[in-house]
């Protein structure tokens, strides 16, 4: 009997995160972005093996292109590539340790990383995306009632997650804007959506943001944690479902592009959006 041997990559950690913590099929990992801004130098990332049964995880290093903006918010934000987006290789100039992690079930392990800095990088935003691997064995069960001779698969599935780490060298501002809004049903779920294209500004650092929408009350009706755009693109679009319209018709929803880092209290922009 021919075997059939297919390997699947999927999984990874980018698209449409929210804030601080993710939890995946059978992994958590706090947190889902790590930014080294001027003056850090040492930082974690915490993994949880949220599955009952022991995991090991190869930790290394994977570079994305973020795509250009479509206008629709669907399909992937990013490309895999070979070499980072800049000439400075940020995976170059961070080390982590350890490498290689197995958790026993609920158990957590913390990934410690450091930036050694060089003299001399010029002002900007440098990315490099950590990438865990779940490691697993073959699957080698057959279908015994397939016909003589058909093929069959035996699929070794290839899990991984990445998060993005950046260092942002010199003094980035708040330049990002919320450049256009649009509100349209989904046509699959018929849920009320808004389409939000964020702009970045003429600089070198791009914007790593988390989105809010708000009701006429206050409440929060919409959120993406993940409202990032980065230095290789002008501006990306974000869809983002609105879970609650029953105090929308005829008033206005509130959109804050807050600075990734909430404590901080900054703000990219706002926008008040009627809803008809």
């Amino acid at each position: 009997m021919k075997i059939l041997k297919v390997l699947f990559a999927c999984g990874m950690v980018f698209a449409s995160l929210f804030a601080h913590k993710t939890a995946l099929a059978d992994i958590t990992i706090t947190p889902t972005r790590i930014v080294f801004e001027e003056g850090d130098r040492f930082k974690e990332v915490t993994l949880v093996n949220t599955s009952n049964e022991a995991k090991t995880y190869d930790i290394g290093w994977q570079h994305y292109r973020m795509n250009d903006d479509d206008g629709t918010g669907a399909g992937a934000a990013t490309t895999v590539t070979e070499s980072p987006t800049t000439e400075f290789d940020l995976s170059q100039y961070v080390v982590f340790t350890p490498r290689r992690v197995t958790l026993p079930p609920s158990a957590k392990q913390k990934i410690r990383l450091a930036l050694r800095r060089p003299a001399g990088v010029a002002d900007g935003e440098y990315r490099a995306h950590l990438q865990f691997k779940a490691l697993r064995d073959d699957i080698n069960e057959q279908n015994e009632s397939q016909e003589k001779g058909a093929s069959s698969a035996a699929v070794k599935i290839n899990i991984s997650y990445s998060i993005p780490v950046m260092f942002r060298a010199g003094s980035p501002t708040l330049a990002g804007k919320i450049q256009n809004v649009k509100l349209q049903r989904n046509p699959e779920n018929g849920m009320l959506e808004a389409l939000v294209t964020i702009a970045r500004g003429n600089d070198p650092y791009g914007v790593i943001g988390h989105m809010y929408i708000y009701d006429p009350t206050g409440k929060v009706i919409g959120e993406n944690g993940n409202a990032h755009v980065y230095p290789e693109v002008p501006s990306r679009t974000f869809r983002v479902p609105l879970i609650d319209e029953s105090n929308l018709s005829g008033r206005n929803i509130r959109i804050v592009l807050r600075h990734y880092d909430n404590d901080k209290g900054l703000i990219y922009d706002e926008r008040l959006v009627p809803v008809q």
